[in-house]
């Protein structure tokens, strides 16, 4: 599974998440409003019929929603919160129960409100303002309803202010949403651009400009970090320390963005050849100093002598013409417990004899617990 399939999986579970929350609102407040009605107070004019049928809309609708989400199909849409939809269905049931509300409609209208701040993160004030008008309409459609079938269940001055009020704040609040969304967006935009930067800055810290390999000081808490891990317990790493062979000859004789493009080859190839969990860091000028995790000894020689050959071969493609790009490894085995210094020390050492040896070949130098015996691997 991919970064970006996690990313999506974790941005759905926020959204039902973020649902529920907002279903559970509505079944609280459904069952209180049932409980209410059902108590028989002359002073709440909602009969338990009128709350039985706002709780049924509140499953029905709630219901949908939740098939959606789980379904994955609310990702088809442009927005997949389907913040819109949510908030439109919250504005119907309001207005459904404004109409049976009696002297509390005015109180329930301030429920308009609560609807809005769903959306307050989310919508720009182009939607916020045409949930306003919606919210509007509803409300008047319901008005125009409640004189037709009941005349004497309210004035018409008394409807008209409730419209008036809602008219006048919906939009006010349409606006301030807006701006608030627009600060949201331009915040997450700015912490992202933010992130990015950092990401760049970490990584110009760590890595080496021309090659892209880890630069010394990071590649030295690497290692630590691996002799760490390596006195503690079982693991094992060994070490690769690779020079470019008769690198000054080829700044001299062909100028030094030749020799640029020898370290930028070499490094390319070294980051192909190892394993993800194998790390490489330019050691020194024209040095590599490659680390190779789980590896003991011989196969670390082996893998030098691989990557001896890889050098040989594919770096002639991108060196300047005439130009011979080798290399001599050294290669020793970390004993766990030993200053990282002996360690290196000796693959430095291994390197040496590498050179001395003729150059373009591999040397392997023991742990002074082992063999004394030494192997020359490759050619000569």
């Amino acid at each position: 599974m991919t970064n970006i399939d996690l990313l999506a999986q974790k941005a759905q579970r926020l959204r039902l998440q973020r649902f529920s929350l907002a279903a559970v609102s509505y079944i609280i407040g459904g069952m209180m409003l049932l409980a209410v009605s059902m108590l028989g107070s002359d002073h709440i004019p909602l009969t338990p019929t009128v709350a039985s049928v706002f709780m049924a809309l509140v499953v029905i609708a709630n219901a949908g929603f939740y098939l959606l989400f789980r379904s994955g199909f609310n990702q088809r849409f442009a927005d997949p919160s389907l913040t819109i939809p949510q908030m439109a269905i919250g504005i119907l049931l309001i207005t459904f129960l404004i109409y049976f509300a009696g002297s509390y409609r005015g109180l329930l209208s301030i429920f308009y409100l609560a609807v809005m701040t769903f959306g307050l993160f989310h919508l720009n004030t182009r939607q916020l303002l045409g949930l306003s008008a919606f919210t509007l309409a509803s409300f008047a459609f319901m008005a125009v309803l409640l004189k037709l079938n009941h005349p004497d269940a309210a004035s018409f001055m008394d409807l008209f202010a409730q419209l008036a009020v809602i008219g006048g704040l919906l939009p006010w609040f349409a606006v301030l949403g807006g701006h608030i969304s627009t600060l949201r967006r331009r915040l997450v935009e700015g912490n992202r651009r933010l992130e990015q930067a950092l990401a760049q800055i970490r990584e110009i810290a760590i890595r080496d400009d021309l090659t892209g390999a880890f630069n010394r000081r990071h590649l030295m808490d690497l290692i630590m970090h691996q002799k760490a891990v390596a006195d503690r317990g079982s693991y094992r790493f060994s070490l690769c320390m690779l020079d470019l062979d008769y690198f000054k000859r080829i700044n001299d004789e062909h100028g030094h963005l030749a020799g640029d493009r020898a370290l930028r080859a070499v490094a390319e190839i070294l980051a192909q050849q190892v394993r993800v969990g194998d790390i490489i860091g330019r050691f020194g000028g024209e040095e590599f100093l490659i680390l190779l995790s789980e590896t003991p000894l011989q196969a670390a020689a082996e893998t030098a002598e691989r990557l001896r050959q890889q050098i040989e071969q594919q770096a002639v493609a991108t060196a300047p013409e005439g130009v011979a790009v080798t290399a001599s490894i050294g290669v020793t085995e970390y004993l766990a417990g030993e200053p990282i210094e002996a360690a290196l020390s000796r693959a430095d050492r291994a390197l040496y004899r590498a050179k001395a040896a003729g150059r373009n070949c591999v040397r392997v130098e023991m742990p002074p617990d082992r063999d004394p015996t030494r192997r020359m691997i490759g050619a000569v």
